[in-house]
């Protein structure tokens, strides 16, 4: 996966990452290469992830959630439009709105 299908804008509560369509692991590690390369601009960061309608279960958040931990950033919120995303996401204690 290309990084120009993750978008990354800040705004009040911290960053916003919009990612594209494809299989998640390559998502996953397309955001985790672009963290690592510009690892001063995200450091301490709090992240917000809108998926769109990705469906991701709780251990595709726990993971991604430790992996960016790794970084010293912070997910605080799954954004999208699948039920099962959002559930799992609120029962990790995560913002969805």
């Amino acid at each position: 996966m290309s990084e120009s299908t993750i978008s990354i804008k800040g705004f009040r509560e911290g960053l916003l990452i919009t990612v594209g369509d494809g299989p998640w692991g390559g998502i996953e590690a397309a955001l985790l290469n672009q963290i690592q390369a510009q690892r001063e601009f995200f450091r301490g960061a709090r992240v917000a992830l809108e998926v769109g309608e990705r469906t991701l279960d709780r251990e595709d958040i726990r993971k991604l959630r430790d992996k960016l931990a790794e970084h010293d950033v912070t997910l605080w919120a799954i954004l999208g439009e699948s039920p099962e995303t959002i559930r799992s996401a609120r029962r990790m204690d995560l913002e969805t709105e």
